[in-house]
């Protein structure tokens, strides 16, 4: 995964958008249903197929960004046209709302998706009208988490918003997280710790952790003294700190890092997995992405390889498909099933691109290092 390591992204607009400071922990169980239309490009355009392989929308629009913002949530997607205008297609592949804005971001489950024209950026309602103004602040998120999101003010300082736009917690923050499971980490100033605030603004913890997960499964991974371990929701110690990373828990098991090797632990501390991959992702749907010896696999919960590891990338399931790079020179996706039968192997080429003037999928940022992709996926993109 790190020497052609593209899975952080579908992948334009991650260095375009990175100051909307998107995570992915929660990311599709915040934002409500995901259809299972996976997408696939054919002569530089995105189209989509079922789970047994078959095209369902004709691959006919260009996409960039960012990896879930290439499928239906709520019922809708993102695409841009010929003229580079973004407007919005359902699963039947219908235009919804008309190509107009400059860039378009997914629905969340709140109904509210962020669009940018020239210089102004607003979220707009299920019928392209516009809901909330952001031109008022310096920076803001794309998308509402727990009915929030934060923002920042012309001063530097960071609050949140409803779905209304009102202001629910005053900007008088140094630096805020998303909301997860109600609770969101916030520092005071830049000499302090992070501590959980809740959606009164009260704080639910002390301030005495150095960098902080969102909450996931009633838990958030913690960083003090240059080791990470778990708190739950009142700050309190349930894995002491004793990793050299730590991922969030799904599906009852979190990824961490030992000695530079990887693997996974219960929430009672215990290895269910002992760390001996280069490379793990999070569980999805009952298996894993993992890197042993330059090559990826999936393994289950028990640890044993359910599809062998002979893939150049590998990342999620997504239901009932998962997302592989079979050849050195594929540059978008291919799909398999999870008898590892390939259900669509990408053709797309060298030449092909998702948008022109863009990287390809596969190749903006295969001279990462390590630490540099683990930063960008894990902590900008939130894993």
């Amino acid at each position: 995964m790190k020497k052609n390591f593209v899975w952080m992204i579908f992948l334009v607009g991650l260095l375009a958008f990175s100051s909307c400071k998107k995570d992915i922990p929660g990311f599709f169980e915040n934002m409500g249903e995901i259809e299972q239309l996976f997408p696939i490009a054919v002569n530089e355009k995105i189209g989509y197929i079922d789970k047994e392989g078959e095209i369902v929308i004709n691959p006919l629009y260009y996409k960039d960004g960012e990896l879930y913002e290439f499928f239906f949530i709520n019922g809708l997607t993102p695409v841009s046209t010929d003229d580079e205008k973004y407007g919005f297609i359902n699963k039947s592949g219908e235009i919804e709302i008309t190509p107009m804005f400059d860039w378009a971001n997914s629905f969340s489950k709140d109904g509210l998706a962020l669009v940018n024209n020239g210089d102004s950026y607003y979220f707009i309602n299920k019928k392209g009208n516009p809901e909330i103004m952001l031109n008022q602040y310096d920076d803001f998120s794309c998308y509402f988490w727990d009915g929030m999101a934060w923002v920042e003010d012309e001063q530097g300082d960071y609050g949140f918003i409803d779905t209304d736009g009102n202001s629910a917690i005053p900007a008088i923050y140094y630096d805020v997280h998303r909301f997860s499971e109600d609770l969101a980490w916030v520092k005071m100033n830049d000499d302090d710790d992070y501590m959980a605030i809740d959606k009164d603004g009260k704080s639910v913890t002390p301030d005495m952790f150095g960098s902080t997960r969102p909450f996931s499964e009633g838990l958030a991974a913690v960083k003090v003294g240059g080791y990470w371990g778990f708190v739950d929701t009142k700050g309190e110690y349930v894995i002491s700190p004793q990793y050299d990373w730590c991922g969030s828990f799904y599906e009852g098991l979190a990824i961490v890092e030992l000695n530079n090797k990887e693997g996974f632990i219960n929430k009672d501390g215990e290895w269910e997995i002992m760390a001996q991959f280069d490379y793990c992702y999070e569980f999805s749907n009952g298996l894993a992405a993992v890197e042993m010896n330059d090559k990826c696999g999936f393994i289950n919960k028990k640890g044993e390889w359910v599809i062998q590891p002979i893939y150049n990338e590998a990342l999620y399931f997504m239901g009932d498909l998962g997302m592989v790079q079979i050849d050195d020179d594929d540059e978008f996706i291919s799909w398999i099933n999870k008898d590892g039968e390939i259900i669509w192997k990408d053709n797309s080429g060298k030449s092909a691109s998702l948008k022109e003037g863009t990287s390809t999928f596969w190749k903006k940022t295969k001279n990462m290092d390590r630490g540099e992709l683990r930063y960008q996926l894990r902590q900008q993109l939130g894993f």
